[in-house]
């Protein structure tokens, strides 16, 4: 995976930057969530180190996307908070994923229920963003997020505001 991402990631944000952000997002996840499905289910070894070869091109594609998104969405004076957020979320998953794996590996039957697992998230995640990033939103800004009325990013009030009135524009941040 780490060299799909690593040999594809300037070509890919070339396309994520003529396709669009939402498309991007939604391509990489689905990618990803395919190639988690082969991997779940190849019978040999080199089909497994190839899909995650792949898997590595549609991780760069949802990387680059979600970076460009949050870049272009929230303000300048919070990104760093959004950036710790979303490293100390990577991290934690970092330390959490092997114990939670393993378990879900041992009781589940074996490696492969874990691949399914991350159809199922990637799935769900691309659902997700489909769902919350209104392309065609008339008051939404130019990647179909409106920013808050006091120019910050959504917060708690609004993202509360948003579920009770079923505003799924504000969602998108906490999506991505």
């Amino acid at each position: 995976q780490f060299f799909g991402v690593t040999i594809s990631v300037l070509g890919v944000a070339a396309a994520v930057e003529r396709a669009g952000l939402r498309a991007g997002i939604i391509a990489g996840l689905l990618i990803c969530a395919s190639c988690f499905a082969v991997a779940a289910a190849t019978p040999t070894w080199r089909l497994l180190v190839e899909s995650r070869f792949v898997n590595g091109i549609g991780n760069a594609a949802w990387m680059v996307a979600r970076m460009t998104f949050i870049t272009n969405t929230v303000p300048k004076r919070m990104r760093g908070r959004w950036n710790s957020l979303e490293g100390t979320i990577a991290k934690s998953v970092e330390i959490v994923g092997p114990a939670v794996g393993g378990a879900i590996a041992t009781f589940s039957g074996g490696y492969r229920s874990l691949f399914w697992a991350a159809v199922l998230g990637n799935s769900l995640a691309a659902v997700l963003v489909l769902a919350t990033f209104d392309r065609a939103s008339a008051v939404a800004g130019p990647d179909g997020v409106a920013p808050s009325d006091r120019g910050t990013c959504p917060g708690r009030r609004e993202f509360a505001r948003a579920c009770a009135v079923r505003e799924m524009r504000w969602a998108v941040p906490f999506v991505m």
